[in-house]
Formats: structure tokens, C-alpha cells, sequence
């Protein structure tokens, strides 16, 4: 699964619960200029981007799935089809048929970490990718505050109020 549909994914789904929240706060407001079927629409519209994203995940998930599930049955049978010629001359016992298929079992399991865990690392990258985006956009502000760039309060005498470069 591609890292991009989770980040969306979590994305999307920030964006609608703020809009529920921005809805909560404004719902007079709202009520007060019929902006019920408007608000309606939006939201319909940031939940069908959820939606869709999320049916978007689903067939990787699938196409993941079928691949690490074929993956893992074909690692069971192959081990038995490559010792099972010599079994059936006799020239292993049904034990050394049964410890070469456990030990190439092992080793398959060993080797496969990256795909069997493709998911969490596609998931946990997402995430990472959403803090770092946070972290930089923080770094902004931060130095835009620095910068004096915006409003700002200054304490001035008498309480007058000032503006400057308007």
C-alpha cells in the first residue's frame, strides 16, 4: 500500500473533523443565514474524499494481501516439492522431509520482515510524513513571529491604538 493513500487518508479525515468542530462553533450562524444545505453539501463532499480514498486502500490492500498470501502458501509447498523426488526414492526419511521443510520455513520467515510488514511501515510513514509537514509549518510561524511579520501586541502608554504599514 502506497504511503501517498495513507496520508491522504488521515488527511481527509482531519479536515472533515474540523470542519464538524468549525460547524459546531458557527451553528448559529448557519442556522441564521439558511446555510444548512450548503454546509450539507460540504460535508457530504469532504466525507465522499474519504470515502473514496479509503476504497482506494482497500484494493491495495487486497492486491497486498493476495501477494503476501501467495507469498506465504507458496513458501509452505515449494520446500516439499523440491525434497519430495528424494523422499520417494527413500533416500530421506519422512523426518529429514519434514525438518527440510521446517528450517526453509525459518529461513523464508527470516527473509520476508519487509513483506509482511509492508502495511505498518506504509502506515507509520504516513504519520511521520504528517508530523513533518507539522514540524515545518511550525518552524515558519516561529520564525515569522520572530520576524515581527503580522499582528502583534506591543505595550505602548495610554492605551492608544496603532497601525503601521496598512
Amino acid at each position: 500500500m502506497r504511503t501517498r493513500e495513507k496520508f491522504d487518508q488521515q488527511s481527509y479525515e482531519a479536515d472533515f473533523r474540523f470542519n464538524l468542530v468549525r460547524f459546531r462553533e458557527n451553528a448559529e450562524g448557519v442556522a441564521l443565514y439558511h446555510g444548512e444545505a450548503d454546509e450539507l453539501r460540504n460535508f457530504r463532499e469532504r466525507f465522499g474524499s474519504i470515502v473514496r480514498n479509503w476504497w482506494g486502500i482497500m484494493r491495495q490492500q487486497k492486491r497486498l494481501t493476495w501477494l503476501t498470501a501467495g507469498y506465504g502458501q507458496a513458501a509452505v509447498i515449494f520446500p516439499l516439492i523440491v525434497v519430495a523426488p528424494r523422499f520417494f526414492r527413500g533416500q530421506i526419511l519422512l523426518g529429514g522431509l519434514m525438518q527440510t521443510a521446517s528450517a526453509f520455513g525459518q529461513v523464508q520467515d527470516s527473509l520476508s520482515f519487509i513483506v509482511s510488514s509492508y502495511t505498518d511501515i506504509a502506515a507509520w510513514r504516513a504519520v511521520v510524513e504528517r508530523l513533518a509537514g507539522f514540524q515545518s509549518t511550525l518552524k515558519l510561524a516561529h520564525s515569522q513571529a520572530a520576524k515581527k511579520a503580522g499582528i502583534h501586541h506591543a505595550d505602548a502608554n495610554g492605551g492608544d491604538l496603532i497601525v503601521d504599514g496598512v
